[in-house]
């Protein structure tokens, strides 16, 4: 006979089973949202949606910006926008690698993505990995900071 406890460890796991597969695909979403408002330039709805500032950006070449609030967060997109363009840039894909639950309420999602040109080719230097951390407020997942990295190097959730 099945008792109490083996039912209920049973339920338990299985909540716990949906809920996680519940947060991965939230955050699969979110971030395929943040490109989606990336690409239409849209910095208030990135802001509304997407971050939560204060933002830290660990760059490439090992340096680092602060988005502190709203306004340095306009600022600093409006700067890249104009980066990006003056390098023939007119959207990006991206592909999210990997996405690993740190805690109930962190996340770091992998993700590689590539700024193009008009004809679908990349700009010089627009295939780029970024890891995002992410944490879960009441309005849902949000970015709170992301590093640039290079592309050979990776993380595996499962390990």
């Amino acid at each position: 006979m099945i008792s109490l406890r083996r039912i209920l460890l049973v339920l338990i796991v299985s909540c716990c089973s949906i809920a996680l597969a519940d947060d991965l695909a939230d955050i699969e979403a979110k971030m395929n949202q943040y490109q989606q408002l990336f690409n239409a330039k849209d910095i208030d709805a990135i802001l509304e949606h997407i971050y939560a500032p204060p933002i830290v950006i660990g760059l490439r070449d090992g340096g680092k910006v602060l988005f502190s609030d709203s306004e340095d967060v306009h600022t600093g997109l409006d700067q890249q926008y104009v980066r990006i363009e003056e390098a023939g840039w007119t959207g990006s894909t991206n592909q999210v690698l990997d996405v690993c639950l740190l805690t109930d309420g962190l996340a770091m999602a992998e993700v590689n993505y590539t700024r193009r040109k008009a004809d679908g080719n990349p700009i010089e230097g627009g295939v780029l990995s970024t890891y995002y951390m992410l944490q879960k407020f009441s309005q849902g997942w949000r970015i709170t900071s992301f590093f640039v990295r290079e592309r050979d190097a990776g993380v595996n959730c499962s390990s």
